[in-house]
């Protein structure tokens, strides 16, 4: 007999063993107590856990075969305040041979009392079912930037990638790598050229943050409804992520001290740095992005690669950063059409810190 319901915390290690053979291919879906610990930690121990916005598992035989993560997250929409669910880490036992379990799933998820069911990491795959079953896929939000920093070291690492081969010339030519490189950032006329910032950096604490998201985020109609417990529950959990190292904040001042913007990002040197949240005023925004492109130059990031924010999309070409869809779309499935309005017209304060790529369940390696 098959049925969804509501995960328990007994579930969690069949859940951790599922996600092990299904994202990490372990055969023997060995899940280590860092992951089950995890798992808790995201679903039931989050500062918005209400026990009605649950994740749910698809039971078969009395045994787990099927997962999808539920993390309670609330958005103010012009003002009023909703309740999202954020889903994530949809899986199914390779091994069950049900094709509707994935589908049982997500409807009973989007039969739930949220206002709208949110995701930032779906797969292709999981867009079409997500389509199916009547949700939008977010294009807006959907498209990343990239920008080369170290242009010669960042696509010889791409042709490594490409094929394991090109590993022992990529090490022989570091050294003619970064001597163009040197020479592609120097000059002026350069596309890789950034100029110097003359913003004043100081450290982005929660405070400084909740602030300058409240501020900023004043006209959009969709977004965050952030408290300082909240906030620094998240930022502590997304500073976790070991795939890009260590997480920067900067908090970003003109001459006169006026907040101007912030970052936060994974520098990931020798590779790309991952931009997790970028802002800044509208008349400041080409030297809050030089000021990011810097500094990762300085950690020794080889590129740099981000969400679109529509309100730097210009800034962004000027810095030419280069536009792709990298596999993974934004959907909503929402009972309200304002919360799909705002986010198709970039009418939303919606970031990378606002969707669950930045928890570990997104690459990390647990042992």
């Amino acid at each position: 007999m098959d049925n969804v319901r509501n995960l328990v915390a007994a579930d969690l290690p069949a859940v951790a063993t599922l996600f092990q053979r299904v994202f990490r291919k372990r055969p023997d879906g060995f899940a280590p107590l860092s992951l089950i610990s995890y798992f808790d930690a995201l679903y039931f121990r989050n500062p918005w856990y209400d026990e009605r916005l649950s994740s749910l598992v698809y039971e078969s035989d009395g045994k787990i075969a099927g997962f999808v993560g539920a993390l309670p997250f609330p958005f103010l929409l012009k003002g009023s305040r909703i309740m999202t669910v954020l889903a994530g880490n949809l899986m199914i036992d390779p091994a069950l041979k049900n094709p509707m379990a994935a589908v049982r799933l997500l409807k009973q998820l989007f039969a739930g009392p949220q206002d709208a069911t949110l995701t930032d990491t779906a797969t292709d795959t999981a867009r079409k079912l997500w389509e199916v079953l009547g949700s939008a896929t977010i294009q807006t939000y959907s498209l990343q930037w990239v920008r080369p920093l170290k242009p010669a070291r960042f696509a010889a690492s791409l042709a490594t990638r490409a094929s394991r081969a090109f590993a022992p010339l990529e090490f022989l030519s570091i050294p003619l790598c970064a001597a163009a490189d040197t020479l592609l950032r120097r000059f002026s006329g350069s596309p890789f050229h950034i100029e110097t910032s003359t913003l004043h950096e100081e450290e982005l604490s929660v405070e400084l943050l909740l602030e300058g998201i409240r501020s900023f985020s004043a006209t959009k109609s969709l977004v965050p409804d952030y408290d300082l417990p909240s906030l620094e529950w998240l930022t502590t959990k997304a500073a976790e992520k070991r795939e890009y190292g260590e997480l920067r904040r900067a908090a970003l001042y003109d001459r006169n001290h006026s907040l101007v913007g912030w970052y936060l990002y994974y520098p990931n040197p020798g590779k790309a740095g991952q931009v997790l949240q970028c802002a800044a005023k509208t008349a400041a925004a080409s030297r809050v992005l030089g000021h990011l492109l810097n500094d990762a130059t300085a950690q020794g990031s080889l590129a740099l690669i981000g969400r679109i924010d529509p309100q730097m999309v210009r800034e962004l070409s000027l810095m030419n950063c280069l536009f792709t869809h990298r596999g993974s779309s934004v959907q909503a499935h929402a009972r309200k059409t304002e919360v799909v309005q705002a986010l198709h017209g970039g009418d939303a304060f919606f970031t990378r810190l606002e969707g669950e790529w930045w928890t570990r369940l997104q690459g990390d390696i647990f042992d």
